[in-house]
């Protein structure tokens, strides 16, 4: 295959830009609206070579050992990749006249309304993101033309909170909530790890297999929090939040190379695995405070978090995975916390200290 090589990584181009819009008419209500984005461009991803011997990197090519003269052993960001003969790359999905590349945006966009009746707030937050990206490199990360491949991923993800909170003069006050975000994301790859070696004889395709995903998620929390002065330097806060997920991911080999897929131990064409899972969780906090006289804070807390599992969207989908392979288990986590916040000298002087495990 034709090479492509270079120092510094050439041809890297970033975008970035964000918006906030805020209307406060006279009253009760306002509104934020932010939107943030960005774009990233370059040549493919790639890594350099390190090899404290000095001379070229070696690179394996199928049993013999040879170095690679496009790369060198110094640490002078020189990158080496390949490109793909066109005629094999306009058979392999994504790979754009087999030059390798990367081309990346993104969205995120929130919008917050806050309405302020006497002793409570009532919030809504809408989120939306949305992620494009669309590669191709040789994932050999040399200049010899033994691996390549091409990935493209779209993700959508759709949140919303609404929130309820309480400050009446009295000791006690709640907070109270509940969020749904709706995911989605396919994500999808093409590999050709012999190059020219083996031709499918029937399609004419060089590529070992072309793979994809599809992944969707649902998520349903609520969560309340109970605030209590007994006197009035004293707080202690008391919450719970209560999380239900769905989620279901689909694996596919759309694309076998006949001659490459027993050598490599690919799933079946064709062959669907699908991964349902569910998962719940239930996570308290408590935190106590006192607050001997303005600006001064001391406080201890106990707090829980979650972090949900999921299912691998592998890379090459082989045919002894199963669906129990495929999933990751979901986290948990508590933590202790005691600090102290203080003004000093007429709030010139800020002193802080905490103690976390």
């Amino acid at each position: 295959f034709p090479t492509f090589a270079g120092p510094k990584r050439n041809g890297g181009k970033e975008l970035l830009g964000r918006a906030t819009l805020i209307y406060k008419p006279d009253g009760d209500f306002d509104a934020t609206l932010k939107v943030s984005g960005g774009s990233f461009k370059d040549n493919g991803p790639t890594q350099q070579a390190w090899c404290p011997g000095g001379g070229f990197p070696l690179v394996q090519l199928l049993g013999p050992t040879v170095p690679d003269t496009h790369g060198d052993c110094e640490a002078d960001n020189r990158y080496q990749n390949e490109a793909v003969n066109p005629a094999y790359a306009a058979l392999q999905p994504g790979t754009r006249d087999g030059q390798p590349f990367s081309d990346t945006s993104s969205t995120l966009t929130s919008l917050t309304l806050n309405y302020h009746a006497p002793n409570m707030t009532l919030t809504s937050v809408t989120g939306y993101w949305t992620l494009k990206l669309q590669d191709a490199s040789s994932f050999y990360y040399s200049s010899f033309g033994l691996l390549y491949g091409a990935h493209a991923e779209h993700t959508k993800t759709w949140s919303q909170e609404l929130r309820l909170v309480t400050d009446f003069d009295s000791p006690l006050n709640v907070s109270l909530g509940g969020y749904f975000e709706d995911q989605k994301r396919t994500y999808s790859l093409s590999q050709a790890f012999l190059g020219s070696l083996l031709k499918d004889p029937v399609t004419g395709k060089y590529d070992t297999y072309e793979n994809d995903n599809d992944n969707h998620g649902q998520t349903y929390s609520v969560f309340g929090q109970l605030r209590w002065k007994p006197v009035a330097p004293v707080e202690l806060a008391g919450g719970l939040r209560y999380t239900y997920e769905e989620k279901d991911v689909s694996a596919v080999n759309s694309y076998v190379n006949p001659v490459q897929g027993a050598l490599f131990g690919l799933r079946a064409q064709g062959s669907v695995l699908n991964v349902p899972l569910s998962d719940h969780n239930l996570s308290p906090e408590v935190t106590l405070s006192w607050t001997p006289h303005a600006g001064t804070l001391l406080y201890a807390a106990y707090k829980t978090g979650y972090k949900s599992g999921g299912a691998s969207n592998p890379s090459r989908l082989a045919a002894v995975f199963t669906d129990s392979q495929l999933r990751y288990k979901s986290e948990t986590s508590s933590g202790g916390e005691i600090g102290f916040k203080s003004y000093l000298a007429g709030h010139t002087v800020r002193i802080e200290a905490t103690a976390y495990d």
